[in-house]
């Protein structure tokens, strides 16, 4: 059996059109591959802030966490102190009206 030219032409052709299809759907799947390696490799970075502010290791301690306090230290710096006061001497308003006169002035 021998094949037209056109026969073969049209076979070359589909050959060509199933071999582009699989090169497409090869670099497409390389362009998701790339993407979901971009989104593991953030998704592990913030896993791994995670797991430092809940956990203790020598990372952690060597580096900044809000969440490590140690005798009142918060990253190597003490809280600072309040002031003692004395108490406020308080006057409840109407007391105040009531046992004091109040002049007010006109303009």
């Amino acid at each position: 059996q021998t094949l037209s030219d056109k026969e073969k032409w049209a076979r070359l052709d589909m050959f060509w059109k199933k071999y582009n299809n699989v090169l497409l759907s090869f670099v497409k799947t390389e362009k998701e591959v790339e993407h979901l390696k971009e989104i593991n490799i953030r998704l592990k970075n913030m896993l791994q802030k995670y797991n430092d502010a809940i956990s203790v290791n020598g990372n952690v301690i060597a580096s900044n966490n809000p969440l490590f306090v140690i005798n009142g230290r918060v990253e190597g710096q003490t809280h600072p102190k309040k002031p003692i006061t004395k108490p406020l001497t308080v006057v409840d308003a109407n007391h105040f009206l009531a046992t004091t006169q109040v002049r007010s002035q006109v303009r």
